[in-house]
């Protein structure tokens, strides 16, 4: 906020220079016309005036323009940072109703009725087979004829400019060559499986070509359709699964960067989801008996998040949304696929090896931007998912849950630095995730996990609120806001104290357990009480008061029905006393000092 604010600054001050240098110019270009007007006779002023106008120099006039036209943009720039937009909200074009003709003729009439005629054209040649009309090589003719037709159509609407129906015709065109290869190669046998698979390399080739000449992403998709279909097109006897994998991988891999060097959006997200698509159903078809292979479909999935990560790394300018999707659905699948491979081969070490690998390169690359000082926290963030996934693999219930609380406790005073809203989400995720299992965990033992992690939990959960004092520019955040943090301590420690005399007095019997609890909590009060008057702490005064009328709530709806006589006696003897002491504690300090703003605005 102070940067652009001393930028608003700076920009009224050229702006007032400017003007001061606009009007020395039209000064002295009036001077230089009247000193001209002044040194000839009176006889022929006016042809001497236009003479002088005629001599003026060029340059002059560029002179006196060019600042005014220069100022302008200053200004208009400078009313639109402080919101003084009017001019520029009356002076705009009022939105264009929508051409339904247009939109229906010229760009959804093609791909519908493209449709209807491929449907004819099948029919037709159906029932010309099925008459004994066409022989299986004229079939093949015909249709790379048609293909070719195709081709040149969607050519000649390209010129005369009519872009969609033009890349119906084309990615028609490409279609129909596939589909002719598969039916001489799978139907009718007239190619071999070695030249078959090269044409259809060559198919997919010339449409990735005309998709890139013609800058048309549609035209790319649809190619990139048929690539992911042709390991699907070919008669194979002995099918090799690192082949088909390796072909999937490499063209998707390549679609990637071809979609990423042309800015195509959908055709980037097309290109990383359709991989997984054919080798999640080889996957399942292979079942059990995959094997060592099961390796291959790991191996494919890593290879494309690599390109994946390495496009995001090396694209500074793209959108920070745009890339914080792709990293993180890349990195989701990634994760899906490791699972499903280690699980089936009995290979935990497998997941954890790869999961922690990538999360300490998401780790060292967000310290990397950190360092060059490049505001993208979406590596953190997936740093932060990826140890959280490492961790809940290699870790036991009884220590995970210490683990999720100090990682998201981590990410959010991290997040306090980066101010990045995925940050805050991730850590209060995590953190969220670790103190809920933490507060379903019973403390059986002073040493042992639980009590670890309720001491953790609690030694955080203190020091954040103090991180949050010393900020107060987070209170108008939700996540860090003091209020919540405060009560959330306070409820915390109440339940520790709970589990802790639980744990000092099992032994002991029923009215002694009741004794200690109560006793506890109304000491609780007392320090909270204590600490609000000693350090001018108004809401910690408050909690004190109302852990005292918990307590009071306590002891008469469980207390009173469950313990003798003599140990009620003494409960209530001795909080009537603490309650009557603090009482009068807390009038005569409202009488000495007047009662101070709550810790959270201090």
């Amino acid at each position: 906020m102070l940067s652009i604010q001393r930028r608003m600054e700076e920009l009224e001050k050229k702006v007032q220079i400017l003007e001061q240098e606009v009007v020395h110019l039209r000064n002295n270009s009036l001077h230089t016309l009247h000193s001209n007007t002044d040194e000839v006779p009176e006889t022929d002023s006016s042809a001497t005036h236009q003479d002088s106008l005629h001599t003026l120099p060029l340059n002059a006039s560029t002179n006196i323009t060019a600042p005014l036209a220069h100022e302008k943009k200053l200004i208009d720039q400078f009313n639109v940072l402080h919101g003084r937009n009017e001019q520029a909200s009356i002076t705009a074009t009022p939105k264009e109703p929508i051409d339904w003709e247009h939109l229906l003729a010229r760009i959804w009439l093609p791909r519908i009725f493209i449709i209807v005629l491929l449907l004819g054209v099948l029919w037709g040649f159906s029932a010309a087979v099925r008459n004994g009309i066409l022989t299986e090589p004229l079939r093949c003719i015909l249709g790379l004829m048609v293909a070719a037709i195709m081709f040149w159509y969607g050519e000649v609407q390209y010129r005369h400019k009519r872009s969609a129906l033009a890349q119906v015709l084309l990615g028609g065109s490409i279609a129909i060559l596939i589909l002719t290869l598969f039916a001489a190669h799978m139907l009718y046998g007239l190619i071999p499986a070695p030249h078959s698979f090269v044409l259809y390399l060559l198919s997919i080739g010339a449409g990735v070509f005309t998709a890139i000449r013609h800058r048309s992403q549609t035209l790319l998709i649809v190619t990139m359709l048929g690539g992911f279909m042709v390991p699907f097109l070919i008669r194979s006897t002995v099918p090799n699964t690192w082949v088909f994998v390796g072909y999937e991988t490499l063209f998707s891999v390549t679609m990637l960067i071809l979609s990423s060097i042309f800015a195509y959006r959908i055709a980037h997200f097309t290109a990383i989801g359709l991989l997984h698509i054919p080798l999640f159903f080889l996957f399942i078809f292979l079942g059990n008996q995959s094997g060592s292979v099961a390796y291959a479909f790991i191996t494919g999935a890593t290879l494309q998040y690599i390109t994946i990560f390495v496009i995001a790394l090396l694209q500074k300018n793209r959108d920070i949304y745009h890339k914080s999707i792709v990293v993180f659905s890349g990195f989701l699948l990634l994760t899906g696929w490791a699972s499903m491979v280690s699980n089936r081969e009995n290979l935990p070490m497998l997941f954890d090896i790869l999961i922690g690998l990538w999360a300490g390169i998401f780790t060292l690359t967000a310290l990397w931007k950190h360092v060059w000082k490049e505001n993208e926290p979406v590596y953190l963030a997936a740093a932060s998912y990826a140890w959280f996934i490492w961790l809940s693999h290699i870790l036991g219930t009884e220590s995970l849950y210490m683990a999720w609380t100090m990682e998201g406790f981590i990410l959010l005073l991290l997040a306090i630095r980066s101010k990045s809203p995925l940050q805050q989400i991730s850590g209060c995720v995590i953190y969220s995730l670790g103190l809920m299992g933490t507060l379903s965990t019973d403390i059986r033992d002073i040493a042992s996990y639980a009590s670890a992690s309720w001491i953790i939990l609690i030694a955080t959960l203190i020091i954040m609120l103090q991180v949050i004092r010393r900020r107060p520019h987070l209170k108008h955040t939700f996540i860090y806001h003091s209020y919540i943090w405060f009560w959330l301590t306070l409820f915390i420690i109440l339940l520790f104290t709970k589990e802790m005399s639980e744990v000092f007095t099992w032994y002991l019997s029923t009215d002694t357990q009741h004794l200690v609890l109560s006793s506890v909590w109304a000491a609780y009060a007392v320090v909270m009480i204590v600490i609000g008057v000693l350090f001018q702490h108004k809401y910690a005064r408050l909690a004190g008061i109302l852990l005292l009328l918990l307590t009071l709530l306590k002891l008469i709806l469980i207390d009173i029905p469950g313990v003798s006589l003599p140990i009620r006696a003494i409960l209530f003897i001795g909080l009537g006393a603490i309650g009557i002491i603090i009482s009068r504690l807390l009038y005569r300090k409202q009488a000495i000092q007047p009662p101070a703003d709550p810790p959270a605005t201090r």
